[in-house]
C-alpha cells in the first residue's frame, strides 16, 4: 500500500479546539515499480508521498464502512486506469489525524452510515485494501430450520407478519426442507409493506361497517371515471401519459451525428419517498432517494429518460443554535436519528449533488418544518421521521412506451455497478415503525450513490432507444430489495420463471455471502431481458459508454426462480414465483376519526405586526434559495420556468415549465401541493387542499383543458395509530371518490410509507418517547402546456394603474385552523380551511384561462401557506414595488392576511376592471368571493389600510425577516463571508436588477444546408451538457457529431475530419481529483491520445469551445494549446458549494473567435458549477468575459461573482482565439425562452448568446 498525502485542512466545532485533519489517498499496486510514486503524483496531484513511519503516527483514520467502495474511489481508479497507469489496482480516500478515535467520534466529523473509525493502519488497510478473488474467500450460506424463523424476524429486522411467517412455515414444513437466509432475506423483502403496499390493499372495517373498496380500489377509481391521456397506470414503474407530437433530438447510430426528427413522445411521472434512509443518515439518503427515482423513470417502457426533478423535505422545528424562535421548544430528541437541523444541512445537497451529477434539472420543491400537541394532548405530532420526497417527469417514445411480450430463453442481464455490502435489508427496515430494530440493521438500510455510473447506464439506455428496434425486451430498476427484488418481478410480470447463475453478479467484493450478494441494494443497477441474437450490439453499446453489464441468467417455462452457485455446484435459491408473491390480503379494523369542532376564532389585533412578521419569518414560509441555488436547473436546456422570479431572482415560483423540444413552444407544466398540518385538525380537509394547491400552482402554466392534469399521491401514515389509519381512509376517500372524479383529473401513479412513527427510550430507560408526523398527502401534478410564452408569475409588474384583485376559494371563511400562525402561537385558531365546493376549482380554471386568452392578467400567485400577506410581499420582492392594501370591513386583519384558505392573486390594469369582473360575476359560486384588494406603487413599502390606522412595512425589513433562515444555513453549511454578502445584495434596494443590452445587428448569416462544417461534441463519461450544446452548433449550421473519449481511444483519427471541437459541460469521472483532471489526465497520460489532440490544436483551420467541465478539463491541456499558456485553473467555488444562478456578464474586448464584435456587451447568462473560481493570473492571460454586477461595474462580491474568482473574470482565449473556454453556459440560453427572466421572452426565438456560435460558422467561411 502506497500512501499520497493531498491536503490539510482545519476542522473547528463550537466550544472546542481546531483539529487539524489529512486528506490521504490510499493506493494498491499490481507490482512494485520505482515510476509508481511519481507517476501518482502527477495524476492525483498530490502533495507528497507518506513515509510507512508517517503513516503509523496517526492515531485514527476515517474510511469507509467495510465491504464497501466509496463512489470516489470507484471513479478515482478508473481515472488511474483510463489515464495508462493500470497497475493500479485500487485507490481510496481517508482521513487521518494524530488525535485519538474517541476524540473523532466526540467531534461526530464522520457519518457512521457511510464510514468507519479505525485506530491503526493495519486495521485501516485490512478493510479498504482491494479483497482477491477466489471461493474460499466468499462466506457461507446459511440455512435454517422452519421453527428458527421467528426469532430471525426479530433478529434481522424483516419485518414479517404473523401471516406471513406462517405461510413461510407451514410451505417449508409440507416441503420437509429448510430455507437459506438468501431465500428467507428475500421473501422478506419481496413481501414488505414497503414493496407490496399491504395497507393500500387491504379490506377495511371501521366501526364494524366493511368498506367495498380498498384505499388503492378507490385510487383506481380516479381513472376508471377519467383515464384522460393516461396510456400506464400502476403497472410499471412509473406512469405514461400521452403527450404532445415535437421535434425530437437524436443521434443518428451509424453515423453519430445529431439531427432532429418529428416524433410521438409520451411523458411519464414518478415520485417516491426516502424517509428512513435520510433520517438515518441524510446526505446518501437523499441523494439515493433522488437517484432511485431516476431510475423509476428510466425504466418505464423499454426506457425512458428524466427531464426534470422535484424535491421536497419535512422535518421538525429546525432550532438554528444561532436563530432562536418563539415557537421552538426544547425537548428530547431522537438519539438514532439526525436532527432536523442536521437533515436540512445535509439532505438538500446530497439531493441535489446526485441531480447535478447525473444532469437533471431540479425545478419544483418544498419544505416544511413542523411539530405541535395534538388538540387533546394525546399525541405530539411531528416530523421526527422526515419527508423525503424526490420525483420527476421523463419522456418516452411512442414505440417505447410499453414493454414486450418476454419468451423462455431470453438473457437475463444486469446492467450498471458491481454489488457491494451497502442497503441490506432496506424496503423491511423502512417498513417499520422507527426505533423498533437494531442500530445495525439501520446501517444496512443506508445506501451510497454513485450519480456518474447512473449517467453511464443512462446513456447506454438513450442510445438503444434511438435504435429502430429496441435491444430491451423489458426493464426493471434495481431499488429495495436488490436483485432479490428486481429480478423475480421482472420474471414474474412476464410470466415466466428464471435461472440465475450466482457467480456471473458483478461484485466488488468476494467476500459476500450468497445472501449478501443477492440481495444488497447497491445503487445503479437495471435487470433488463434481452435476446440473445441482440446481446452483440447492446454489448457495444455498453462498451461505448463504458457501462458495466453482466448475462446472470435466463427466463425459463417453469414459473420457478432458481438460483445456483456453480462454483461450488450449491443450491441458493429454489422456490415457486407463487410462494415468493404470496398475496395477503391483510384486515384493518378500526374506529371512524371523529372531526372534532373548534370554536370560532375569536381574537383582538393587537399582535398584528409581530404576527405578520413571525409568520413570514418561519421555515415553511421564508426564502428557500439555500434550498434552490445548489441544484441545477438550466442543464439539458429545456428550462422555461424554475422556481426563481424577476430580475431580482426571487425563489417563489411554485410551477416549472420544461419545453418539449427547443423548437417548439409547448411543453410541460409540474407542481407540487402539501398540507401535512392540517391533517392534524381535519384529514379529509387537509387531502382536499393539496389536490386545489396543486392545481392553483399549476394554473400559472397555459393548460387548455382540467382534465389534462395528472396528479402522483404520496401517502405518508404512521399505521400503528388506529386513529390515524382511520384518518388516512377517510382521506384516500375524499379523493379517490369524490374530489378527483369531479374535477376530471386522475391518480395513475403513486407510493406510500406507512411507518411514520419514531419510539425510542427514554433517559432513565423505564419507558419510551413517542412522536408521529401528521398523516401527510403530497400531491405532484403535472401537465401538458400548450404555449410556454404564455406563463404567468408572481413578478409585479412596476406598471402605474394596475391592481390586485384575490379571487377566494376560502369562500370567504377565513378560517386559521392549522396555519402557520397556529403553529408560532401553539393556539388553537378554530377550524381548518377546505375545499367546500369543488365546483369553484374548475371556475377558477375557466376564469384564468379566459383572462389569460385576452392577456388580461399581469402577475399571478396562489395563497398558501403565510396567507395573503405573504403573498402580497412575495410579489412585491419579485418587483421590488410598493403595494397598497385595503383589508375589507367585514373582515379583521389578522384572519384575513393570515387564513390559509386556497386563493390566487392577480395583476391587472384598472381600466380592465370592468371586463374581468363581468367573466368572475359569470360564474356560480365565485362571483360573490372575490376582492380588489390593493394597488401597485413605486414607494417599496407594503401599506395595509384599516379603519383604526395604517400598518407600514418597508420592504427592505420584510426581505431582512424573510431571508433569515437561508442565511442561517448558508452560514453554517457554506461560507459565512458569502452568506454576509447574499443578504447585503437581497437588502439592496437600489439595486436595479438583471439588464440586458441591446445586441447590435450583425450581417445575415447564409446558412448552406449543402456545406455543413463538422463540429465534435466531445464527453467523457459523466458529462451531460452535451445535448444543448450540439442543438445550438446545429442551429447555427453545422453536423454536429457525438464523439466519446473511448471512440478516441479507439481511433484518434476522428480528430482530423473535424474543423471544430466542443467540449461539454457535466462532471467527467464526478470531479474527482478535481473538475475536469480526469478527463485531462486521460489525454495527458496516453501518448496516442496527447499526440492527436496536439496534432488538432496546432492546425489553424480549427476551433476550440469549452464550457464548464469542458473549460475546466482544457485549461488542463494548456500546455498542448499554442498561446493557452496564461490560462487559470479553476478551484473550488468560494462559498463551498455548487453555485446555479442566471447572473450578469460583460463580454470583454479579445482575439475569440466566439465574441466576435460582442465586446462590451452585458447581459445575463447561466453559471452551475461548484469549481469555478479563478485565483491566480498571468500578463500572458487572455480574459474575454467577467461578472458584474447589476450596477454594470465589475463583480467583486457574491452572488454577483458567484465563485469569488479574481476580477470577476470566468472566460479565457488563446491569442489567436480560435480556442476559448468559459464557465457560464451559452448554449444554455441561446433562445430567449431559456432564461427564467427576460424582458420579452415572446419576442426574437434566438438571444444574443446564438452569435457565438454563428461566429464560429462565420469563421470558418
Amino acid at each position: 500500500m502506497l500512501a499520497l498525502l493531498n491536503k490539510k485542512f482545519i476542522h473547528s466545532e463550537p466550544a472546542s479546539k481546531s483539529t487539524e485533519f489529512h486528506e490521504l489517498f490510499l493506493i494498491w499496486l499490481k507490482s512494485s515499480t520505482t515510476r509508481a510514486p511519481r507517476e501518482l503524483l502527477k495524476i492525483t496531484r498530490a502533495e507528497k508521498i507518506v513515509s510507512p513511519k508517517e503513516l503509523e503516527s496517526y492515531n485514527s483514520f476515517v474510511g469507509p464502512r467495510a465491504g464497501t467502495i466509496s463512489p470516489w474511489s470507484s471513479k478515482a481508479t478508473e481515472i488511474c486506469k483510463n489515464s495508462n497507469f493500470f497497475d493500479c489496482k485500487k485507490l481510496e480516500r481517508v482521513i487521518a489525524s494524530k488525535c485519538s478515535p474517541d476524540k473523532i467520534k466526540e467531534l461526530n466529523y464522520f457519518d457512521k452510515m457511510l464510514n468507519d473509525c479505525f485506530t491503526n493502519v493495519r486495521a485501516l488497510e485490512e478493510s479498504v485494501r482491494p479483497k482477491e478473488i477466489n471461493a474460499k474467500a466468499q462466506k457461507k450460506l446459511r440455512f435454517f430450520t422452519p421453527e428458527d424463523i421467528p426469532d430471525l424476524n426479530k433478529e434481522l429486522g424483516l419485518a414479517l407478519s404473523t401471516t406471513e411467517l406462517d405461510f413461510i412455515i407451514n410451505y417449508l414444513k409440507k416441503k420437509n426442507r429448510n430455507i437459506t437466509d438468501a431465500e428467507l432475506m428475500m421473501f422478506s423483502q419481496i413481501n414488505s409493506e414497503h414493496c407490496r403496499h399491504k395497507i393500500f390493499n387491504a379490506c377495511w372495517n371501521i366501526d364494524g361497517i366493511i368498506k367495498t373498496k380498498s384505499l388503492f380500489q378507490m385510487i383506481q377509481n380516479t381513472m376508471e371515471k377519467n383515464p384522460n391521456r393516461v396510456l400506464s397506470a400502476y403497472k410499471d414503474n412509473a406512469a405514461v401519459i400521452e403527450n404532445n407530437k415535437s421535434r425530437q433530438l437524436g443521434v443518428n447510430p451509424k453515423t453519430k451525428i445529431y439531427y432532429f426528427e418529428e416524433q410521438e413522445h409520451n411523458n411519464v411521472l414518478k415520485v417516491e419517498t426516502h424517509n428512513h434512509p435520510t433520517a438515518i443518515s441524510p446526505f446518501p439518503g437523499a441523494a439515493t432517494g433522488s437517484g432511485g427515482e431516476i431510475r423509476d423513470e428510466s425504466a418505464t417502457g423499454l426506457g425512458a429518460r428524466s427531464k426534470a426533478g422535484v424535491v421536497g423535505f419535512s422535518v421538525s422545528n429546525l432550532r438554528i443554535p444561532e436563530l432562536p424562535r418563539i415557537w421552538e421548544s426544547n425537548r428530547t430528541a431522537n438519539p438514532r436519528f439526525s436532527s432536523a437541523l442536521k437533515i436540512m444541512l445535509e439532505a438538500p445537497i446530497g439531493s441535489a449533488a446526485y441531480n447535478n451529477e447525473f444532469g437533471r434539472p431540479s425545478l419544483n420543491g418544498f419544505f416544511r418544518s413542523y411539530e405541535a400537541f395534538s388538540s387533546n394532548k394525546k399525541n405530539y405530532y411531528s416530523y421526527d421521521k422526515p419527508i423525503m420526497l424526490a420525483g420527476g417527469i421523463g419522456t418516452i417514445t411512442k414505440a417505447n412506451s410499453l414493454k414486450h411480450v418476454v419468451e423462455a430463453e431470453m438473457l437475463i442481464v444486469v446492467l450498471g455497478g458491481p454489488a457491494m455490502l451497502i442497503g441490506l435489508g432496506g424496503g423491511a427496515a423502512s417498513s417499520i415503525t422507527s426505533g423498533t430494530q437494531e442500530d445495525e440493521i439501520d446501517f444496512s438500510s443506508v445506501q451510497r450513490g454513485n450519480a456518474e455510473m447512473q449517467r453511464r447506464v443512462q446513456e447506454v439506455l438513450n442510445t438503444i432507444s434511438g435504435f429502430k428496434e429496441n435491444l430491451i425486451e423489458s426493464i426493471h430498476d434495481v431499488g429495495a430489495g436488490g436483485l432479490s427484488n428486481a429480478v423475480p418481478e421482472i420474471i414474474n410480470d412476464s410470466g415466466l420463471g428464471g435461472i440465475i447463475d450466482l457467480n456471473d453478479i458483478p461484485s466488488a467484493d468476494p467476500a459476500l455471502s450468497p445472501m449478501e450478494l443477492w440481495c444488497n441494494e447497491s445503487q445503479e443497477r437495471y435487470v433488463l431481458i434481452v435476446k440473445k441474437e441482440n446481446l452483440k450490439n447492446f454489448q457495444d453499446v455498453c462498451k461505448r459508454e463504458r457501462a458495466p453489464f453482466a448475462v446472470i441468467g435466463k427466463t425459463d417455462k417453469e414459473k420457478r426462480l432458481k438460483v445456483f452457485n456453480t462454483r461450488n455446484n450449491q443450491t441458493i435459491i429454489d422456490l415457486p414465483l407463487d410462494v415468493l408473491f404470496k398475496r395477503e390480503k391483510i384486515k384493518i379494523s378500526c374506529s371512524k376519526y371523529n372531526l372534532k369542532k373548534f370554536p370560532a376564532y375569536i381574537k383582538s389585533d393587537a399582535d398584528i405586526n409581530e404576527n405578520l412578521l413571525a409568520v413570514l419569518g418561519h421555515p415553511t414560509v421564508a426564502d428557500k434559495r439555500f434550498l434552490i441555488t445548489i441544484g441545477d436547473r438550466s442543464v439539458g436546456g429545456l428550462t422555461t420556468t424554475d422556481q426563481m422570479t424577476g430580475p431580482w431572482q426571487v425563489p417563489i415560483s411554485n410551477c416549472a415549465i420544461v419545453t418539449d423540444s427547443f423548437y417548439e413552444d409547448h411543453g410541460t407544466a409540474v407542481a407540487l401541493g402539501e398540507r401535512g398540518p392540517v391533517a392534524c385538525l381535519d384529514g379529509p380537509a387537509s387531502a382536499r387542499l393539496v389536490i386545489a394547491e396543486t392545481i392553483t400552482n399549476l394554473l400559472a402554466a397555459d393548460i387548455e383543458k382540467l382534465k389534462d392534469i395528472t396528479i402522483s399521491a404520496n401517502w405518508m401514515c404512521a399505521s400503528d395509530e388506529k386513529t390515524e389509519l382511520s384518518k388516512l381512509y377517510y382521506m384516500v376517500e375524499t379523493i379517490g371518490l369524490n374530489m378527483c372524479p369531479k374535477l376530471g383529473i386522475n391518480i395513475p401513479v403513486g407510493k406510500d410509507s406507512m411507518s411514520m412513527k419514531t419510539v425510542w427510550r427514554n433517559e432513565k430507560d423505564t419507558g419510551f418517547y413517542e412522536t408521529i408526523a401528521p398523516t401527510t398527502l403530497i400531491s405532484t401534478g403535472t401537465s401538458k402546456v400548450k404555449d410556454t410564452k404564455k406563463t404567468l408569475t408572481p413578478y409585479l409588474k412596476k406598471q402605474k394603474d394596475t391592481i390586485l384583485l384575490l379571487i377566494d376559494l376560502g369562500l370567504s371563511k377565513n378560517r386559521l385552523g392549522g396555519s402557520i400562525l397556529d403553529q408560532i402561537t401553539s393556539t388553537p385558531l378554530g377550524d381548518a380551511p377546505d375545499i367546500d365546493k369543488i365546483e369553484s376549482l374548475i371556475e377558477l380554471f375557466n376564469v384564468i384561462k379566459a383572462l389569460r386568452s385576452q392577456n388580461l392578467i399581469l402577475a399571478y400567485h396562489d395563497r398558501s401557506d403565510g396567507g395573503l400577506f405573504t403573498t402580497i410581499a412575495e410579489m412585491a420582492f419579485s418587483g421590488r414595488v410598493g403595494v397598497s392594501l385595503e383589508i375589507p370591513e367585514s373582515f379583521s386583519i389578522t384572519s384575513f392576511l393570515l387564513n390559509e384558505e386556497i386563493g390566487v392573486v392577480i395583476q391587472i390594469e384598472k381600466n380592465k376592471l370592468k371586463a374581468i369582473t363581468e367573466i368572475l360575476k359569470s360564474q356560480n359560486i365565485l362571483r360573490d368571493h372575490f376582492y380588489l384588494i390593493g394597488e401597485v406603487s413605486d414607494s417599496k413599502q407594503i401599506i395595509i389600510k384599516t379603519a383604526q390606522e395604517n400598518l407600514v412595512f418597508h420592504l427592505q425589513d420584510l426581505l431582512k425577516v424573510y431571508s433569515e433562515t437561508t442565511i442561517a444555513i448558508q452560514k453554517i453549511r457554506d461560507n459565512s463571508v458569502t452568506a454576509e454578502e447574499e443578504l447585503e445584495n437581497i437588502l439592496d434596494m437600489n439595486n436595479p436588477g438583471l439588464f440586458f443590452d441591446q445586441t447590435p445587428v450583425f450581417p445575415t448569416l447564409n446558412i448552406s444546408t449543402n456545406k455543413r462544417p463538422k463540429v465534435g461534441i466531445l464527453r467523457e463519461q459523466g458529462v451531460n451538457g452535451q445535448n444543448e450544446m450540439a442543438v445550438a452548433f446545429t442551429m447555427a449550421g453545422f453536423d454536429c457529431v457525438d464523439i466519446h473519449m473511448q471512440d478516441l481511444t479507439n481511433e484518434i483519427n476522428l480528430l482530423d475530419k473535424l474543423n471544430g471541437l466542443a467540449l461539454v459541460g457535466g462532471f467527467s469521472y464526478g470531479d474527482v481529483l478535481g473538475a475536469g483532471s480526469g478527463w485531462a489526465n486521460t489525454v495527458l497520460f496516453n501518448n496516442q491520445l496527447k499526440d492527436g489532440f496536439s496534432a488538432y490544436f496546432e492546425n489553424t483551420n480549427n476551433f476550440t469551445f469549452g464550457v464548464c467541465n469542458g473549460c475546466q478539463m482544457l485549461s488542463q491541456l494548456k500546455s498542448l494549446i499554442p498561446g493557452a499558456n496564461g490560462w487559470p485553473t479553476f478551484e473550488k467555488n468560494k462559498s463551498n458549494q455548487f453555485e446555479s444562478r442566471l447572473t450578469m456578464v460583460e463580454i470583454l474586448d479579445s482575439p475569440s473567435i466566439f465574441l466576435k464584435s460582442l465586446n462590451g456587451i452585458r447581459l445575463p447568462i447561466v453559471t452551475a458549477h461548484g469549481e469555478g473560481r479563478v485565483i491566480k493570473l498571468t500578463d500572458k492571460t487572455h480574459a474575454c468575459m467577467r461578472y458584474i454586477d447589476n450596477y454594470g461595474n465589475p463583480a467583486k462580491k457574491y452572488p454577483a461573482n458567484p465563485n469569488g474568482s479574481v476580477d470577476g473574470l470566468t472566460a479565457f482565449t488563446t491569442e489567436d482565439g480560435r480556442a476559448t473556454i468559459m464557465m457560464p453556459h451559452p448554449e444554455r440560453v441561446f433562445l430567449n425562452k431559456q432564461f427564467s427572466w427576460h424582458p420579452d421572452k415572446h419576442s426574437n426565438i434566438y438571444s444574443t448568446w446564438m452569435q457565438i456560435f454563428y461566429n464560429a460558422r462565420r469563421w470558418l467561411g
